[in-house]
């Protein structure tokens, strides 16, 4: 599943802790986390190559980029993951990101698997050529039934700043057909979830929620994260999620 991984870490520990740290690492990530049936490898790839690259992981995105092509991503697909990222956690880190996928695969020649989407949630349709229309389209699906309070920008960048946020996200990134609402909402989950953006987090719970992605698989990626964004992170999420699924629920107001 993901290859050379044992020897590109046992490389980089120092030889006295190298056994005891090998052993923790795989029993921690591929028994516990990924061996979990709450969500398929595929979708663990993908929620790992978006983690990877918004924290700026070079040498383990490599490794991780080879495995999801094992894991049924195609090679588009993996771009469009990293495409996406750079809009939440910054052009520079899309870049570099994009370099090595180029290296990755470069790497392996012939490991391109045929294109699959999750087709489960809803769909976009046809969508107006013009970015605003378009943005409003695509946000019209994944926030239905919220009215969000005014963003918190300064009064001399509005309207400007949340019509250019709207028309770059989700005019842009959140419309492009190569991934389903369902991944480009795991991709943002992610990103917001290692990068400790718990306000943002809440709101894409929310959308995810819409897009039919169940509670118990948004718990599921928040500890498949641990492993790689660490487990305070990871708790904060979960805690996030909760407030989340309690306003939900009615216990708590939306925020």
């Amino acid at each position: 599943m993901f290859p050379n991984r044992e020897t590109n870490a046992a490389l980089a520990v120092p030889e006295e802790i190298r056994r005891d740290f090998g052993i923790w690492t795989t029993e921690a990530a591929m028994g516990d986390v990924w061996a979990r049936p709450g969500l398929s490898r595929r979708n663990r790839s993908l929620i790992t190559v978006a983690a990877l690259t918004a924290l700026h992981m070079p040498a383990e995105l490599r490794v991780h980029a080879l495995g999801a092509l094992r894991n049924g991503l195609s090679r588009r697909q993996l771009g469009e993951i990293v495409m996406h990222v750079a809009g939440y956690a910054g052009f520079p880190i899309g870049v570099e990101g994009m370099r090595v996928l180029r290296e990755a695969f470069d790497a392996a020649p012939d490991l391109d698997p045929p294109e699959v989407q999750d087709t489960s949630g809803p769909a976009l349709g046809e969508l107006p050529e013009d970015r605003w229309e378009r943005a409003r389209a695509v946000l019209a699906v994944l926030m239905p039934r919220r009215n969000r309070a005014p963003l918190p920008v300064p009064e001399e960048m509005t309207p400007d700043w949340g019509r250019w946020v709207a028309m770059s996200a989700f005019g842009d990134l959140w419309s492009r057909p190569g991934l389903s609402l369902r991944e480009h909402s795991r991709v943002v989950m992610t990103v917001l979830t290692v990068r400790h953006l718990p306000e943002e987090l809440r709101l894409h719970i929310g959308v995810a929620r819409t897009l039919g992605i169940s509670r118990e698989e948004i718990g599921e990626q928040i500890m498949h994260l641990a492993v790689y964004g660490g487990f305070p992170v990871a708790v904060e999420a979960m805690r996030v999620a909760r407030a989340a699924f309690d306003a939900e629920d009615g216990s708590e107001p939306a925020a």
